[in-house]
């Protein structure tokens, strides 16, 4: 088990509030919250933060009423560029990939 019976992690050596075995590599010392201005000021796309012990270390996608794909490429663009100008290590190929899936699907 990766948490106790009140969601306190059990092996979170750097206490950072996520359990060592779900963290990543490379992402433990990003600031989401960064990311989220860096992509509101360079491409006016505002994204939600993470709520709670999340606080800080999500990006969360949402809107206010109608959301189509178009619009949902668009905000992945933008999070791909983000992350390329934040100097935030990361796989290009995302907005492809959504693209391919979007069409089949």
């Amino acid at each position: 088990a990766l948490y106790d019976c009140f969601g306190n992690c059990l092996d979170d050596i750097d206490g950072d509030g996520v359990c060592d075995a779900l963290e990543i590599n490379g992402c433990t010392n990003i600031n989401a919250d960064n990311l989220r201005k860096i992509i509101l000021e360079k491409f006016n796309t505002s994204l939600g933060t993470g709520l709670g012990r999340w606080s800080g270390r999500i990006i969360r996608i949402g809107h206010l009423g109608d959301f189509n794909d178009p619009m949902l490429l668009g905000t992945l663009s933008a999070v791909e560029m983000g992350l390329s100008l934040a100097e935030i290590e990361h796989k290009s190929g995302g907005i492809k990939a959504a693209m391919d899936y979007l069409e089949k699907n």
